[in-house]
């Protein structure tokens, strides 16, 4: 009778521990699982700050291109004869403009 005690006691033990090694791999489980929502969150995050990025140089680029044309004909309402293209201050001007972007 002792011994069916004892090897009942031994087993409900065991059992308790199996039970407790599977609480803990279900957190561990939980916790990889929102890690990997963290993750996804964070690319997701960081996918949506690379587009605005885009937009943004693009609309840097788009006041390059304005500001160009704008000099452009400031430059052609004082000097008929101007050519925008040999005008070496404003390539030097859309150069400062442009370098800021990249740093």
């Amino acid at each position: 009778m002792q011994f069916d005690d004892h090897s009942t006691k031994r087993k409900m033990k065991r059992e308790d521990e199996y039970k407790g090694l599977m609480s803990m791999q279900e957190k561990k489980l939980i916790l990889k699982t929102e890690e990997v929502e963290a993750a996804k969150t964070m690319a997701h995050a960081i996918e949506q700050l690379v587009e605005l990025q885009k937009i943004q140089l693009s609309v840097q680029c788009e006041q390059v291109k304005i500001s160009s044309r704008l000099y452009e004909i400031q430059m052609k309402t004082t000097n008929p004869d101007y050519n925008m293209k040999e005008d070496q201050t404003l390539n030097q001007t859309v150069l400062n403009l442009i370098v800021p972007i990249d740093t």
